[in-house]
């Protein structure tokens, strides 16, 4: 309950954005803003990106995990 809360209250365009979450028979669950396509692991696996689009996502993916760290998530 206390990764879900403080998941929730992270707001960065880099960052999925969880809506809601809690518990039902016996499963805990998490709604999540919706991103349509395969994840960035199928992607790498994939090899659907170039070189360039790969270092593109670098800065990004960097911002977010900043954004994450200052706002107490390790």
């Amino acid at each position: 309950m206390r990764e879900a809360r403080a998941l929730a209250r992270l707001s960065h365009p880099n960052i999925v954005t969880v809506h809601d979450f809690g518990r039902a028979g016996g499963y805990w669950y998490f709604v999540m803003e919706y991103v349509d396509g395969v994840n960035l692991r199928q992607a790498i696996r994939e090899r659907r990106f170039a070189v360039a689009q790969t270092l593109a996502l670098v800065a990004p993916v960097c911002d977010a995990l900043q954004f994450a760290h200052d706002e107490g998530i390790v």
